[in-house]
């Protein structure tokens, strides 16, 4: 997540800027996202994977919001916002992100976490 939105940000403003408020290449929204999918699992891996890419996209972008929405009210700034398209949710989330956030979670679910699991052995 972070790096994808280290090259995003970088390519609109034409020069490297990084991905979150914090200076090292974690962003805990993503953190956070990851874990909650990954807890997820066990309840939905019985259902077909459109139905899991629905869920996991629309509960990641519920979360994209709500933490934009706590961080706005609580810092009184953006910490980011995407141009008003169809169906957006204070510039914090849209139906193409919640798209994008669910197949990211699918890709977590089938390849990354598997790879990760068979690569690391915890005693």
């Amino acid at each position: 997540g972070w790096i994808g939105d280290t090259v995003a940000r970088s390519y609109a403003v034409g020069h490297y800027q990084v991905g979150n408020v914090l200076p090292i290449p974690l962003c805990p929204l993503y953190g956070f996202g990851a874990l909650l999918i990954l807890l997820l699992v066990p309840f939905l891996s019985e259902r077909r994977m459109i139905w899991q890419w629905l869920i996991y996209g629309l509960l990641l972008a519920g979360l994209e919001y709500s933490i934009g929405m706590i961080l706005l009210l609580v810092q009184h700034t953006r910490s980011w916002g995407y141009p008003p398209t169809f169906l957006s949710l204070n510039g914090f989330t849209d139906p193409a992100h919640a798209m994008l956030w669910g197949s990211l979670a699918l890709l977590l679910v089938y390849v990354a976490h598997p790879f990760i699991k068979q690569r690391v052995s915890i005693e």
